[in-house]
């Protein structure tokens, strides 16, 4: 019998959701921080007490980082289970990690330093570099510390699945599961008692906050938890419809206002599977050419997530670039129009110059053997 194509939940989904979470992104860093944004480029929107509503909205948004860590959980429960080894999958998510850092360090190098020189707001030293370039410190590109975390998860996620190797769902497999996401809420307990201050730190505070989230998006794909779901709701009506996904989506939002942690974690632990779930059926739901837009934004997503915060370098010229429409409801539409074609341009580029690299390679290869 076979499945239909709306019961899954696979690779082509994770690439649209990434579409959504990179929107949410851009949303998150547009909107609710004011002190980002110069007197002169101030947007236009609905006021709603002491905020807008693109500001609200884009205070909500922040959980594109849960979404991307979730996501990422995702994903290494497949590269190791394809990899069927701890050796393999982990050699794999290293060339995957020397991916990303390349993708970062170039669009580091070729966009922010020459545009920051040529707006007068580049200091540059050599030690302040080298430290922006494994995002210790984000200078350049403000909104990169993920890149140092996700350097340290890569590194570290072998310890994860040592302690789950072979390890099925009897009483054992989910105690230990369990026990993984405690320990690092203990620690993240821990160290909200110690005072803020040191990047060492801020990075434990990044990793216990979001590992937890990507070993849940790792159990949530051991089991195939959506599409299990999906499976047992779809005889429903009453929930599985639009309608409901909306009530549960407004309930979310404002809860996430309201509740930021709970007990040991981060409350987006529990938000993000619900809006992961709720965006997947929205996605299946639209189709078509949304569903094509999400994908092609999920491709070029890591590319648009380090692009976009050129427009919060200090200077107000290229930041006006953002935010000329006025209108908070076009700014985003506009910025992605902007962003997207020097994404793909960058991507087709950087795979240029890797398949170059890759036949020299081979050349220098052969000749050594000669």
């Amino acid at each position: 019998m076979v499945r239909n194509l709306n019961d899954k939940f696979d690779s082509k989904v994770v690439c649209a959701l990434k579409g959504i979470a990179i929107i949410l992104m851009v949303c998150n860093h547009l909107y609710p921080i004011p002190e980002w944004i110069f007197p002169s480029n101030q947007y236009i929107s609905l006021q709603i007490g002491a905020k807008t509503l693109a500001s609200y909205w884009g205070g909500f948004s922040k959980i594109c980082v849960a979404i991307f860590a979730f996501l990422s959980g995702i994903g290494m429960y497949y590269t190791y289970k394809k990899k069927k080894s701890i050796g393999g999958g982990y050699k794999y998510n290293l060339n995957k990690l020397r991916g990303f850092l390349t993708t970062y360090w170039l669009i580091l190098i070729l966009f922010y330093l020459p545009i920051m020189s040529i707006s007068g707001v580049l200091q540059f030293k050599i030690s302040d570099f080298i430290l922006n370039l494994f995002a210790i410190r984000t200078s350049y590109i403000r909104i990169a510390w993920y890149v140092r975390y996700y350097i340290i998860l890569v590194v570290s996620f072998p310890i994860y699945m040592l302690a789950l190797k072979n390890k099925s769902y009897n009483a054992i497999g989910i105690t230990i599961r369990v026990v993984l996401l405690l320990a690092l809420g203990v620690v993240k307990v821990g160290l909200s008692f110690l005072e803020s201050g040191g990047v060492i730190l801020e990075m434990l505070r990044e990793y216990v906050d979001y590992t937890p989230i990507v070993l849940l998006g790792y159990y949530f794909g051991e089991v195939n938890a959506y599409e299990c779901f999906f499976a047992k709701v779809k005889k429903i009506r009453l929930l599985n419809n639009l309608f409901a996904e909306m009530l549960v989506f407004a309930f979310v939002f404002l809860a996430r206002g309201a509740v930021k942690d709970i007990v040991l974690f981060k409350a987006d632990i529990l938000y993000t599977p619900v809006i992961v779930y709720i965006s997947w059926r929205f996605l299946v739901r639209c189709c078509g050419l949304c569903y094509e837009l999400m994908s092609l934004l999920g491709k070029y997503s890591l590319e648009i997530w380090f692009l976009h915060a050129i427009f919060f370098i200090g200077n107000e010229s290229v930041q006006k670039i953002a935010y000329w429409p006025k209108y908070s409801v076009l700014i985003l539409p506009w910025t992605l129009c902007i962003l997207l074609p020097v994404a793909v341009m960058f991507q087709k580029a950087k795979a240029l110059l890797t398949n170059l690299e890759s036949g020299f390679s081979k050349k220098i290869h052969l000749l050594k053997k000669l």
